[in-house]
C-alpha cells in the first residue's frame, strides 16, 4: 500500500502531466506566426505595401529601400522599385513628381525587358503631363512631355498604354503648336515676314495636325509673297497645300485666287 507521501507524489505527477497535455493542445491550435514561414524580403515588401495603403509613404519608402539594399537578388526588387516611384507620383507636388520621374526612368534602365517597363515609361510621361502650363508660359515641361510620350509610342507601341499616350501626345503637341503660332502671328502682324515665315514653316512641318494648320499655311504663303524679296514659288507651295488639305477652310477660296494670280494650277481638294 502506498504511503501518504507517495499518494501525494502520484497526484502531483498526474497534475503535471495533465497540464503539459493542455499546454500542447493549446499550442497545436494557436494561429501560426506567418513571419516565421515567410522570407524576410517578402515580409519587408508586404509591410511597405501596408504602409502605402495607409498613406505612410515615407516609412514605406524606407522599408522598400532596405529590401533593395539587403536583398539585391530578391524577386521583389522590381516591384519594390516601382512601388517607390508610385509612392512619389501619388505624393505629387513638383518635388514628388520630379523624384517619381527619376525613379521610373531608373526602373527602365535597370529592367528594360520587364513587363512593367511600358507602365514605367507611361508614368514618366505623366509626371511631366501633370505639370503642363498654358501656351504663353515656359514650354520646357511641354517639350519634355512630348519627348516622353514619343518614347512610349516608339518603344512600346503595342502596350495597353499606347492609345492613351497617343491622345495625350496630341494634346501636348496642340499646346506647343499654339505657342509657336502665337509668336509667328505676332511677327506676321508686325510685318516681319521673314521671321514669321521661318517659324510658320517649322510649325507646318512639325505639327501638321494642329487645329489651326489652315491658318498656318495661309500666313506662311502670304509671308513669302510679302517679303522684301518675294518668293512666289514657296508661296504657291503652301497655297496648294491649303486648298488640297483644308477644302473647308475660310482661306480656301482666297488661296485658289492667289494660285490663279501666280499662274499656278489649282489642285483638287
Amino acid at each position: 500500500m502506498p504511503t501518504r507521501a507517495g499518494s501525494f507524489g502520484i497526484i502531483a505527477a498526474a497534475a503535471a502531466l495533465a497540464l503539459a497535455n493542455t499546454s500542447c493542445h493549446r499550442h497545436k491550435h494557436a494561429a501560426p506566426d506567418l513571419s516565421a514561414s515567410q522570407q524576410p524580403d517578402q515580409v519587408l515588401y508586404e509591410k511597405a505595401m501596408e504602409d502605402i495603403k495607409n498613406k505612410r509613404l515615407e516609412v514605406a519608402r524606407l522599408t522598400l529601400q532596405t529590401l533593395i539594399n539587403a536583398y539585391p537578388d530578391s524577386d521583389y526588387i522590381e516591384r519594390a522599385k516601382l512601388a517607390i516611384a508610385d509612392s512619389r507620383y501619388h505624393e505629387g507636388g513638383s518635388a514628388g513628381l520630379a523624384h517619381a520621374e527619376a525613379e521610373y526612368k531608373d526602373f527602365i534602365t535597370f529592367f528594360p525587358n520587364s513587363p512593367h517597363a511600358a507602365y514605367a515609361q507611361y508614368q514618366a510621361a505623366m509626371t511631366r503631363y501633370r505639370q503642363l502650363e498654358k501656351p504663353d508660359r515656359d514650354h520646357t515641361d511641354a517639350r519634355r512631355t512630348e519627348q516622353e510620350f514619343q518614347l512610349l509610342l516608339k518603344n512600346f507601341p503595342e502596350s495597353e498604354y499606347a492609345r492613351d499616350g497617343a491622345l495625350k501626345l496630341k494634346e501636348v503637341q496642340e499646346l506647343l503648336a499654339e505657342r509657336e503660332f502665337r509668336i509667328a502671328r505676332f511677327y506676321f502682324i508686325k510685318q516681319s515676314y521673314g521671321a514669321a515665315a521661318s517659324r510658320l514653316e517649322e510649325l507646318a512641318a512639325r505639327y501638321p495636325n494642329f487645329s489651326r494648320s489652315d491658318e498656318v499655311l495661309w500666313m506662311v504663303a502670304r509671308s513669302f509673297e510679302r517679303m522684301p524679296l518675294p518668293n512666289p514659288e514657296r508661296a504657291a507651295l503652301y497655297y496648294t497645300r491649303l486648298v488640297s488639305e483644308h477644302p473647308w477652310s475660310d482661306h480656301g477660296e482666297d488661296a485658289q485666287e492667289r494660285l490663279l494670280a501666280l499662274s499656278k494650277p489649282v489642285p483638287e481638294p
